[in-house]
């Protein structure tokens, strides 16, 4: 959770009809030119038109938009993403780097990771699935990207236990992380106070600063530090660390910010409204999120005030995502990482292309 909030958090619902809408959303990066649209009209007709560019094509019917098998029998967005894989690999230099920022790319990156560590992992309805899913992920991102070797250096934002406990808490969530993304987070100085509580923190950012009640303490934060004030859950300081990931890798958070508004924007162009969503009182847009918390949206009034682009205000998507992935929320929440596998494949394979591909420039 950000600094500054007024009553606490929203999020984005599970959508039953998500899986469906996916399977007409496509999106091809060819030669540096890159298209997204829906197909639309009666079955007969069997039109596609670019959102982007408006041209419109012929698509026979019970074909897919990658004209290269019948979506009858196999799965249109697979399809999608394994003939980006292979373009991908294929490519020359300059296109690669040209795809390395388009979302699509990231999830394409990532479907290798899931069909190998989710199907090494097992039945996901075993009790033990997410355990042992996160174990292998732990282990692959070790082998692979350096996970474990460097720390964030998160201080004690006060010299008592609790800000001690705090500050070691946010460390060994940094742990978890490429070496790459924690040397990057290290750049901005970091600090650690525990608010003595059973779960829930806030993240608060460089932008700002003066004085900090946490339970009975009081510190003053200097401008250009990011704090975390973190609970006893550690699921929670690794949640908070992600806030400050966040911060100082914005390309990152772009990509799931550009994957939520393309989750919750119409075919016309429109967004889906905002609402509140149970249990929390404030506001999101409904998507086939595993947990509601996903789609929270903050206030441009907020945003600004902490340094952020009001433009782009779903700021947990992220966070939530990672927290998920490396360790189960709180009971009282219900969610454990075998949802994200069943109900959210997509924002999973998003997770795992970055980790095991992306590096700060």
């Amino acid at each position: 959770m950000l600094a500054g909030e007024l009553g606490g958090a929203a999020a984005g619902a599970n959508r039953q009809g998500g899986a469906n809408d996916a399977a007409y959303r496509w999106s091809l990066v060819t030669v540096g030119v890159q298209a997204e649209g829906r197909v639309f009209g009666n079955a007969a007709a069997g039109r596609l038109e670019a959102r982007r560019t408006g041209v419109t094509v012929q698509v026979p019917r019970g074909i897919d938009p990658g004209f290269a098998h019948n979506a009858g029998t196999a799965d249109p967005v697979d399809g999608a993403r394994a003939l980006l894989r292979q373009r991908l690999d294929a490519a020359p230099p300059a296109i690669v780097k040209a795809a390395e920022d388009h979302l699509d790319a990231h999830i394409a990156r990532g479907d290798e990771s899931f069909k190998r560590l989710v199907g090494a992992a097992g039945d996901p309805d075993d009790p033990d699935f997410s355990d042992r899913l996160r174990a292998l992920v732990a282990q692959a991102l070790t082998a692979a990207r350096g996970a474990g070797s460097e720390e964030a250096g998160a201080l004690p934002a006060l010299d008592t236990p609790v800000h001690r406990a705090a500050a070691e808490a946010v460390n060994a969530a940094s742990l978890r992380f490429p070496a790459s993304w924690v040397v990057r987070g290290r750049s901005v100085p970091l600090k650690a106070a525990g608010n003595g509580q059973e779960t829930g923190g806030e993240y608060r950012p460089p932008a700002l600063s003066g004085g900090v009640e946490i339970g009975k303490d009081v510190a003053d934060k200097p401008e250009g530090e990011g704090w975390t004030l973190v609970s006893r859950d550690p699921g929670n300081a690794l949640h908070e660390y992600v806030h400050h990931l966040q911060y100082v890798m914005p390309d990152i958070d772009r990509l799931f910010q550009q994957l939520h508004r393309r989750r919750t924007t119409r075919p016309d162009g429109t967004r889906d409204p905002i609402a509140g969503l149970a249990p929390y009182p404030s506001t999101g847009r409904e998507d086939q999120y595993a947990d509601e918390y996903f789609g929270k949206e903050y206030g441009s009034a907020i945003l600004e005030r902490l340094g952020y682009d009001p433009d782009w205000p779903a700021v947990e998507v992220m966070t939530r995502a990672f927290q998920l992935l490396f360790h189960k929320l709180p009971d009282y929440e219900g969610t454990d990482l075998d949802d994200l596998v069943r109900d959210d494949p997509e924002m999973l394979r998003l997770l795992l292309g970055l980790l095991f591909h992306y590096d700060p420039d």
